[in-house]
């Protein structure tokens, strides 16, 4: 009776055992999936967050851009008003074959371009803009003698 007695023990033993290493198992593989998510989580907020960054950098770069071209066309539109008020005068501090006809082309605003949507494109734009008045401003300029 005995031997059945410490066959029995043994088996309970041994499936006690059993039970313990599958419950093991099971959590360092439930605690695996939880790091592993985690990390995954703290990789995308953080990839999130550099993303935003950069989106932040190149929105403020943006605006300084459109700042930009609306400094130029406010010294460009003021260099058509001296030159308009030169034509309108007859300066003789003028060129007026060169004034006269550059009287007629008013600088064209910049255009306000929505920096959230595309800021790459309209930073580009703006750069453009600002050339542009560059230019029709040393136009003007050069009507002078």
């Amino acid at each position: 009776m005995s031997d059945g007695f410490d066959r029995a023990i043994r088996l309970g033993l041994a499936d006690a055992e059993r039970r313990r290493r599958r419950m093991n198992r099971r959590l360092a593989t439930g605690l695996g999936a939880a790091l592993a998510a985690a990390a995954i989580t703290v990789g995308a907020v953080t990839g999130l967050v550099a993303a935003s960054r950069a989106s932040v950098a190149e929105v403020s770069a943006c605006q300084k851009a459109q700042e930009a071209a609306s400094a130029e066309y406010d010294k460009t539109a003021a260099a058509f008003r001296e030159l308009e008020q030169a034509v309108s005068t007859l300066d003789e501090g003028w060129d007026m074959d060169k004034a006269i006809p550059l009287s007629k082309t008013a600088p064209d605003e910049p255009a306000a371009w929505d920096c959230k949507v595309d800021p790459d494109g309209a930073s580009a734009r703006a750069r453009s803009d600002a050339h542009r008045l560059r230019s029709e401003r040393a136009r003007y300029e050069e009507a002078k003698r």
